[in-house]
């Protein structure tokens, strides 16, 4: 560490000098995040919380140490596990392990491959820590999940039918469905429609011409692995996957998870 009257000036550093003090700083974090849990394990068993005032360690966290709620839950999490496996404190102090590693192992740690998997989690990212996971515990298959889109009202119909965005969809459906079938009611719709006589089907839009009243897409799902070579769309995963139908099928949408 570098003696300053302020802490926070960084000019007088050279580049050497700034590299160095940063790694400094951030094995200092390290080793006060790994005390700092045992602490707060010794106040958890001992529940000096309670003399405070306070009902949980959670609250003396948040009210008494001033941290976040989620900085609060994650410690304390952590802290109760290292009570269990003291080898986590020495893998964060090491640097070893950061607080979300441990969270990620915590429903797989056991008495008796505790130290294995805490050897093999070492310096690795939060998604080689997935694929690791994945590998030592897979998961089961996701099934798959049906679910039925909303159909757009006359006026937004009409508005597509007619226009730019008619043409854009038209060439967006053709060159990623190529069977006919598909584009079908795309290739035979009138340029101008009255919306009363619009009857509500699913239709193909794009976000560059939709109106600036429609619903914002679901936010996508993350790609979770699930054991070698398989893989599921995470909370969120349920992508709509729209199609138009051709002449005498059924019209309908639906989304599925993959």
């Amino acid at each position: 560490m570098y003696a300053c009257r302020d802490p926070f000036a960084t000019s007088h550093f050279s580049n050497d000098a700034l590299l160095l003090d940063t790694k400094a700083w951030v094995k200092g974090e390290r080793t006060s995040t790994a005390v700092l849990l045992s602490r707060l394990a010794e106040i958890d068993e001992r529940k000096l919380y309670l003399g405070l005032g306070y009902s949980s360690l959670s609250a003396f966290c948040v009210q008494e140490l001033r941290l976040s709620e989620d900085s609060a839950g994650k410690r304390i999490h952590v802290a109760r596990l290292a009570r269990r496996f003291p080898g986590i404190l020495d893998e964060i102090y090491e640097g070893r392990l950061h607080l979300t590693a441990v969270q990620m192992l915590a429903t797989h740690l056991r008495s008796g491959n505790a130290d294995d998997l805490l050897a093999e989690a070492r310096n690795k990212t939060k998604a080689e820590l997935e694929l690791m996971l994945a590998r030592r515990f897979p998961k089961p298959d996701v099934p798959d999940r049906l679910e039925a889109i909303a159909s757009p009202s006359p006026a937004l119909i009409s508005e597509f039918l007619s226009g730019p965005a008619r043409e854009h969809a038209l060439e967006h459906v053709q060159a990623t469905m190529p069977d006919g079938a598909f584009h079908w009611h795309l290739e035979h719709a009138p340029e101008h429609v009255e919306a009363s006589a619009v009857e509500p089907v699913p239709v193909v839009c794009t976000r560059r011409h939709a109106p600036e009243h429609t619903e914002p897409p679901a936010p996508r799902g993350k790609l979770m692995p699930l054991s070698p070579g398989r893989w599921h769309l995470g909370p969120g995963g349920v992508r709509p996957l729209q199609r138009v139908p051709g002449p005498g099928e059924p019209r309908g949408a639906f989304g599925r998870s993959v």
